[in-house]
């Protein structure tokens, strides 16, 4: 009689991880990666901000007998701090892949950020010119400024409210952009209606050092987790 040939079956030696344990796993290695919008980003703002309280101390201090190498210094942290606040909306609006900034994949935050920073770069460069680089001044270029002005507050407040509404950023961070329009729109009140200069010197203060700790915020941030779902 002949017999069937029996198959042994062997169990496999590689234990089973749960889904939601993977999951779980994957979500705390990407929490421990920082953002690229809260390290460039950040980083940006809160140095931008710096420069920009360094070059209002100067340009405090300068007057019409200004020497060429005070105007010079002022000049230098001026315009840096011009280029490098322009250049922290890149990857705070753009991220690693252009997807992932601060936004998210909503465009018009994204655009928002990009176009306040080129609108930024072109106002602070537009004021050095005409007031340090022998552009001349009149009503006409005051008009320039304003509306320059008014155009980033604009973009500033619809960047602000696209980046609560996608809740990318977590804690404090989702809150830095509304928090630094604010004290933009604060300073700009001030430097429009005020006449002494110690007064408006005061307010370009309380922005630069609300860019500070804006960029402070943003540097500290996080990505919010996704919560895994129950299996």
């Amino acid at each position: 009689m002949s017999s069937a040939p029996q198959h042994s079956q062997t169990a496999d030696p590689t234990p089973t991880v749960p889904a939601a344990v993977s999951q779980q796993r994957r979500g705390s290695q990407g929490a421990g990666r920082r953002p690229v919008w809260a390290v460039g980003g950040g980083a940006g703002v809160m140095t931008g901000g710096l420069l920009l309280t360094v070059a209002t101390v100067l340009e405090a201090g300068l007057g019409d007998g200004a020497p060429d190498s005070a105007v010079a210094t002022f000049s230098a942290f001026y315009l840096a701090a011009a280029v490098v606040h322009a250049a922290a909306m890149l990857p705070l609006a753009l991220g690693s892949t252009g997807s992932n900034g601060i936004c998210g994949r909503r465009v018009l935050g994204t655009v928002a950020l990009l176009s306040f920073g080129a609108v930024f770069l072109m106002s602070q460069v537009t004021y050095w010119v005409l007031s340090y680089g022998g552009g001349g001044s009149g009503p006409e270029s005051a008009w320039i400024l304003t509306a320059a002005g008014l155009t980033q507050l604009v973009l500033l407040l619809t960047a602000s409210t696209v980046v609560v509404v996608a809740r990318v950023a977590a804690g404090a961070a989702r809150w830095a952009f509304p928090g630094l329009t604010a004290a933009a729109v604060v300073a700009g009140i001030v430097v429009t209606t005020a006449s002494d200069p110690a007064v408006i010197t005061g307010a370009l203060l309380f922005s630069t050092c609300s860019q500070v700790v804006a960029g402070a915020v943003l540097l500290a941030g996080r990505a919010r987790t996704a919560t895994p779902r129950p299996v």
